[in-house]
């Protein structure tokens, strides 16, 4: 059942992974401003938002499978529609229409992690799988771009939604219970929780403001437009030993305190991104940032699981992320346009500050539950709610 999970989670974030090139391809293909730019990963984060978090209430009633299915089709259609339009507001509606499907293919993913065991290692895992593809996705894309600009990727996206789709029909991730069972509220430790998501919203949002202009911050920086693709994906697998690090201690050192560091290192590997002024410093900043970035990423999922081992947190957290997603590239793109590129790293800093204080209640929540010896959130006996 892994693969499939890093199937649907790949699919449903390579709109994601790619964003950098993509955004910088569309302001050079079509003449597009930045504001412009983000506009289009917006509409794609934001319908994906949307989705995540109208379905999360109700994840516990609906096959996983159906799930997956339905949104790697509509994964498929979206892609297939954005490598064919030529306007811009017809680019919007194509990536709003992508985002749709894999806002049902991360609720069916985290709804299944949510109710195993080890969530923190399982997310730790997804993340170093799917960040591998991601990798080779951001170093692939932008030799086929350079010829034949932001359609090639689109169409790659496309080819990518097919082989998923296939995948995810041969190998289906288990089916969601009876109705019976989830009809419990999803209202358990909802204060702590929902400022978990305040605190996602505002960190993703930070995250992606800054990751959707990575590639001007290294043209800015100095290096070499064919090699700021390699970079990004060299930063990615810097990532990946930031979750490979996560998965191999879990909370051996208390959920907490490991999630504090991690946050923190975030916070200020953001900032240094945008202080950054050679090649050099560009390179190493983002594979800092990458490492602490990726590393925070599972303890964050996994405290949401905790939460409700039915993925109702879970889902609803993935919703909040990608909201801050969506809203990120439109948020830097206004930054940058009213104050440039310099501007962005006050604005990113406050906000992971900020997004750091509001997750500690939660993660507070969640290791209290683990220390209860008599605490028993499994699937065959439905959801355990306490405030």
């Amino acid at each position: 059942m892994f693969v499939t999970l890093v199937a649907a989670d790949a699919l449903a974030f390579a709109g994601t992974w790619l964003m950098p090139v993509l955004l910088g391809a569309l302001i050079d293909g079509l003449g597009l401003d930045p504001a412009q730019a983000g506009a289009v990963g917006s509409a794609e984060l934001l319908s994906m938002a949307a989705t995540a978090l109208l379905i999360a209430p109700r994840v516990a009633l609906i096959s996983r499978q159906a799930l997956a299915i339905t949104g790697a089709v509509i994964v498929l259609t979206g892609n297939t529609a954005s490598a064919l339009v030529d306007s811009w507001q017809l680019l919007l509606v194509a990536r709003a229409v992508s985002g749709l499907g894999s806002g049902l293919l991360v609720a069916a993913c985290n709804s299944t992690i949510a109710a195993l065991p080890d969530p923190d290692r399982v997310f730790a895992r997804l993340m170093i799988a799917v960040g591998v593809i991601g990798a080779c996705l951001l170093a692939l894309a932008p030799l086929l771009m350079l010829p034949w600009g932001h359609k090639a990727g689109f169409a790659a996206m496309a080819l990518l939604s097919v082989a998923a789709t296939v995948f995810l029909i041969r190998r289906p991730l288990r089916a969601r219970t009876t109705a019976a069972d989830g009809n419990a509220p999803a209202a358990g430790h909802a204060a702590v929780a929902l400022a978990l998501l305040a605190g996602v919203v505002l960190g993703a949002g930070a995250e992606q403001s800054l990751w959707a202009f990575s590639e001007r911050l290294g043209l800015a920086a100095g290096v070499q437009p064919q090699w700021i693709g390699a970079v990004l994906s060299l930063a990615t697998l810097a990532g990946l030993a930031g979750a490979a690090l996560a998965a191999g201690i879990g909370t051996r050192y208390g959920r907490v305190p490991t999630l504090v560091v991690g946050l923190a290192a975030v916070a200020v590997m953001r900032w240094t991104v945008v202080q950054v002024d050679s090649p050099e410093g560009y390179a190493l900043s983002q594979a800092a940032w990458g490492f602490a970035f990726f590393f925070s990423l599972p303890y964050l999922a996994g405290t949401a699981a905790v939460l409700d081992r039915w993925g109702r947190w879970s889902t609803a957290a993935v919703g909040a992320s990608t909201l801050g997603y969506g809203l990120g590239p439109l948020l830097g793109g206004k930054v940058a346009a009213v104050g440039g590129l310099p501007a962005l790293g006050p604005a990113v800093g406050m906000l992971s500050v900020a997004a750091l204080l509001l997750v500690i209640p939660a993660a507070r929540r969640a290791a209290q539950l683990e220390n209860m010896p008599a605490r028993k959130d499994t699937l065959a006996e439905g959801p355990h709610f306490r405030e």
